[in-house]
C-alpha cells in the first residue's frame, strides 16, 4: 500500500509524488507502470499527519531500466514515470527537487523535535512512577526504605548511622511527643491537613510571615523520593504524593517509616541511632524529657542538639512534653 501527496513545482516540470510505502520488504508494488520493490526496511517514522508509516529505499525498474533512489526518509517517484525508459534522474528538475530536499528537511526537523517531545514526555512519566510503584514495595514491614539525604550521604562517601527500629519498639511517648508537636491532625487527615494549608495561603496573601503546614505523610514522601530544600514545585510534588502515600498505606507503617528515616543529627538517621548516639539507651528505653527533646530537634537536626540543648531548645521541649502528656484521642491510630 502506499500513500500520495503531490508537490508543485514550476510551469513544465513534471510533478513529483511523495510516497510513504506500508508494504512488507518482500511484497511488490507496480506505480505508474514502473515495478517498485524494496531493497531496504528502515525505521518507523510519522508524517506530518501523525500516520504511521515505514521507511523503504527502493529500486524503479521504469522501461526494464534499473533506477535507484536512495532517500531512507522520502521516496520520490515521477507521477508520469512509464514504460517509455524515462527514469528518475531524467524527470525530476533540479528546481523541483530542491524545493522537495527543502521540504525533506522541515520534515526531519518536525520529526526530531516530536522525538525529543516524546522521550521527554516518557521520561517524566517514569519519573513520576517511581514513587508510586516505590510506595507499594515498601508497604510490607520487612522493607526498611531510606531517604534521598541517606542516599546523598553515600553518593558523597560520607556514610550514616542508622538502625532500624519497628514502631512497637518505640517509646509510645516518643511517639506521643512527635504527633503533638509535627502533625496534631495525623490521625485525622488524609495526609494533607487542608485547615492548616489553607491559614498558610492566608498568612502569605497577607502578606505575614508564614508557618510551617507539613504533615508527618508529606515529610515522609519528602525525605523518601524528593529534595530537602524548600521551593514552591517541590511543594506541588509533594502534595499529590502526600494523599496518595496516605491512601496507600496505613498510619503506623507511615509512623514507623518516618521515625526510621528522619535526620537526628549530622548523619544521624532514625530515633534509634538518635537516642543511642545523643543520650546512650534504646528508643524503646527513651523517658519523656528526653523524648521531647529529641523531638524538639526536628525541625533543624544540624543546628539543635538535644543532648546539649540550649534555653530556647529547652523551652520548646517543656511544651512538647505537656502536649504529649494530654494526646489521647490525637494518638489513638498508633497505639
Amino acid at each position: 500500500m502506499a500513500h500520495g501527496g503531490k508537490q508543485g513545482g514550476r510551469p513544465g516540470d513534471l510533478a513529483v509524488r511523495r510516497l510513504v510505502v506500508e508494504q512488507p520488504a518482500e511484497q511488490r508494488l507496480d506505480l505508474a507502470g514502473a515495478a517498485v520493490e524494496t531493497l531496504f526496511e528502515g525505521k518507523w517514522g510519522r508524517d506530518r499527519h501523525a500516520a504511521p508509516f515505514r521507511q523503504y529505499t527502493v529500486a524503479v525498474k521504469p522501461g526494464g531500466r534499473l533506477r535507484a533512489l536512495r532517500s531512507p526518509q522520502l521516496i520520490f517517484i515521477p507521477e508520469e514515470a512509464s514504460e517509455d525508459g524515462v527514469g528518475l534522474d531524467e524527470t525530476v528538475q533540479p528546481e523541483t527537487e530542491g524545493l522537495e530536499l527543502a521540504g525533506k528537511g522541515t520534515s526531519r526537523s518536525r520529526r526530531g523535535i516530536g522525538l525529543w517531545l516524546r522521550r521527554i514526555a516518557k521520561l517524566a512519566v517514569i519519573v513520576a512512577l517511581i514513587p508510586v510503584v516505590l510506595t507499594i514495595l515498601y508497604l510490607p514491614s520487612f522493607v526498611r526504605p531510606v531517604s534521598t539525604l541517606m542516599l546523598a550521604d553515600l553518593v558523597t562517601l560520607q556514610g550514616y548511622d542508622r538502625r532500624w527500629v519497628p514502631l512497637e519498639d518505640v517509646a509510645p511517648v516518643l511517639v506521643n511527643s512527635v504527633i503533638m508537636s509535627e502533625d496534631g491532625q495525623f490521625c485525622r487527615h488524609l495526609g494533607i491537613d487542608f485547615g492548616e494549608l489553607r491559614g498558610v495561603v492566608n498568612d502569605a496573601l497577607a502578606g505575614e510571615p508564614t508557618r510551617g503546614a507539613s504533615t508527618i505523610t508529606m515529610q515522609t514522601v519528602k525525605n523518601l523520593y524528593l529534595w530537602n530544600s524548600r521551593s514552591f514545585v517541590r511543594k506541588v510534588v509533594e502534595l499529590p504524593l502526600a494523599g496518595y502515600f496516605d491512601l496507600v498505606v496505613p498510619k503506623r507503617r507511615i509512623m514507623e517509616i518516618y521515625l526510621n528515616i528522619a535526620e537526628w543529627g549530622p548523619g544521624i538517621y532514625g530515633i534509634e541511632a538518635a537516642a543511642q548516639h545523643h543520650f546512650g539507651v534504646s528508643a524503646k528505653n527513651l523517658t519523656a524529657r528526653q523524648a521531647a527533646l529529641l523531638t524538639a530537634t526536628l525541625p533543624n537536626p544540624v543546628m539543635r542538639n538535644p543532648a546539649k540543648p540550649s534555653a530556647g531548645l529547652r523551652r520548646v521541649a517543656n511544651l512538647i512534653q505537656r502536649r504529649a502528656a494530654r494526646a489521647g484521642g490525637y494518638v489513638d491510630c498508633v497505639s
